[in-house]
């Protein structure tokens, strides 16, 4: 009781401080968040990429086959 008469601002200051620090922590999760959605996207694209040329690579391998297939008739 005393302390808080000496220093009215005591609480307030402490729950200022509170919720700087918390908006810090908050801030930084977001900052780890963004980075993983960054890394996260650049593997999708990649992975998308290697999609396509494995498809391609399918359809140039169905359409060897199939001449060959039909080289042997």
């Amino acid at each position: 009781m005393y302390f808080s008469k000496l220093f009215p601002y005591s609480n307030k200051l402490q729950l200022f401080v509170c919720s700087l620090t918390q908006i810090s922590m908050l801030d930084d999760k977001k900052t780890e968040l963004e980075k993983r959605i960054h890394t996260m996207s650049a593997e999708r694209d990649s992975l998308s990429l290697n999609l396509e040329e494995a498809q391609d690579r399918i359809l140039m391998l169905e359409k060897t086959n199939h001449e060959q297939e039909n080289q042997v008739k």
